[in-house]
């Protein structure tokens, strides 16, 4: 090969080269930026958590259920690291709410509901550029209810995104089972009963019976919730 077509292959090799280490550079970078950002989101997450002592790791419980729950409806293992990030950082539109309501010791009057219901929808949007569009709309619909009536777009059924409905479903339990400002946790039997009982209504029964299963089974014993008869499953 004449010694100027050899000279113009190695600066053919060498722009590319430079042109793939300059990629690779700029995507870790952005990668970069995207951890130390989503790292402050979750400071902000966990600052929520923090306003009210009772409410303190809510986040992290409700990522780790949402997760297993993921796991248990057979999604892909990076599918359920992406609900799971979602899930760490589902409340942080609550950083909005004033305090008088989110520490409220009794029930919120409808007037202060309508208050407390656009944090879903402040939360995905401020998570708009660090999320993918799919968590976005995991953390936007995770107070929609399968029967239409939840909020913030009433979506109904399958319309809402699988992953809302495994969140709200850990959402909701982690309530229901963990002390609260305005009141005690209920019973575990108690809330499998209201799990059971709004399986059709407020929540996806698909996404109902895979938390029930995982506590017939005795995983929501990691997270601190022991069936009060190992040997009595329920469905």
């Amino acid at each position: 090969m004449p010694a100027g077509d050899v000279g113009c292959v190695l600066d053919a090799l060498t722009a590319r080269f430079v042109g793939v280490e300059q990629v690779a550079r700029e995507e870790r970078a952005t990668r970069l930026k995207r951890a130390r950002t989503l790292a402050a989101v979750r400071e902000l997450a966990a600052a929520v958590d923090a306003k009210d002592p009772s409410t303190q790791r809510h986040s992290e419980r409700v990522a780790e259920l949402s997760a297993r729950l993921a796991s248990s409806a057979g999604w892909a293992a990076d599918r359920v690291v992406l609900l799971r990030e979602a899930a760490l950082v589902h409340d942080v539109g609550k950083i909005t709410i004033p305090n008088q309501l989110l520490l409220k010791s009794d029930r919120l009057t409808d007037a202060e509901y309508e208050l407390v219901k656009p944090h879903s929808a402040v939360g995905a949007q401020m998570l708009t550029d660090l999320l993918s569009p799919e968590q976005v709309d995991w953390i936007r619909h995770h107070h929609e209810r399968f029967d239409g009536s939840g909020y913030p777009d009433q979506l109904a059924g399958r319309g809402i995104p699988q992953g809302a409905r495994l969140l709200s479903v850990a959402d909701a339990w982690d309530a229901m089972t963990v002390a609260r400002c305005y009141g005690a946790p209920r019973p575990i039997d108690d809330a499998i009963g209201e799990m059971q009982r709004l399986a059709s209504t407020q929540f996806c029964p698909d996404a109902a019976a895979l938390l029930l299963d995982l506590y017939n089974h005795g995983t929501l014993e990691l997270l601190g919730v022991a069936r009060p008869d190992a040997g009595t499953g329920i469905r």
